[in-house]
């Protein structure tokens, strides 16, 4: 696998071959045929198992199509799995990993989130320059109730921390309702309280239209700070 992460981290350099590795992985994880299959990339790749294994199934399921469910799967995140995903997002098209992160159960995206090292595959996805606002809006909407959990989780919480410096007003005021209405079991938790800190709780709860001005300010003060770095 440390030689697949180096052919895949090379791709990302020499985009002439992106495609090719592409289509190379789909076919060591089994899920290139039938093209349904594709949408499951993402976990086979972190976990490092075939579409059979992960799902599984037996030899007579060799053309199984795949079917989204909200059913808990991913039980590991193997290392160079993480890192093949964190090349891949850094792809010049890396559509093909992000649909399959979104389609991912929620459940399973929280794992990834408060795992060590899957952790740092959501990181790729807000700090990549090819991955566009919009595909990140889509990775955040798997996470919708499951704020609290990854406010309370050491690496989860630090994956909360990347949704909030790149979320919209609207986002972040989604966010901090949930975590609101948890700001008792916050406040007592050695990692959510300093989120509850972070985020304002609660001045949120107390002055909710001085907060949100604050915000708009922050995210004024951003897309300036990313237009002088543009020019």
């Amino acid at each position: 696998m440390g030689i697949v992460t180096e052919l895949v981290a090379g791709c990302v350099k020499h985009r002439e071959r992106q495609g090719d590795i592409l289509t190379k992985l789909y076919g060591a994880f089994h899920c290139d045929e039938p093209a349904s299959r594709q949408l499951a990339c993402a976990p086979l790749f972190i976990s490092v198992l075939t579409f059979e294994v992960f799902y599984g199934l037996g030899e007579a399921d060799l053309t199984t199509e795949f079917q989204p469910s909200e059913d808990q799967r991913l039980k590991s995140v193997n290392y160079h799995g993480s890192l093949v995903a964190q090349h891949l997002l850094r792809f010049e098209q890396p559509a093909p990993v992000l649909r399959s992160l979104a389609a991912m159960p929620p459940g399973d995206c929280v794992r990834l989130a408060c795992d060590q090292v899957g952790s740092h595959v959501l990181d790729a996805v807000f700090t990549s320059s090819t991955v566009t606002d919009k595909q990140r809006k889509r990775i955040v909407r798997r996470f919708t109730g499951q704020f609290a959990l990854l406010a309370c989780d050491r690496h989860g919480s630090r994956v909360l921390d990347q949704i909030w410096s790149t979320a919209s007003v609207q986002t972040k005021r989604i966010i901090a309702e949930e975590l609101a209405a948890r700001e008792d079991d916050l406040s007592r938790h050695p990692v959510g309280h300093h989120v509850a800190r972070n985020l304002a709780l609660g001045h949120f709860l107390k002055h909710r239209r001085t907060w949100e001005a604050h915000q708009e300010a922050g995210s004024k003060r951003q897309r300036i700070f990313a237009e002088l770095l543009e020019d």
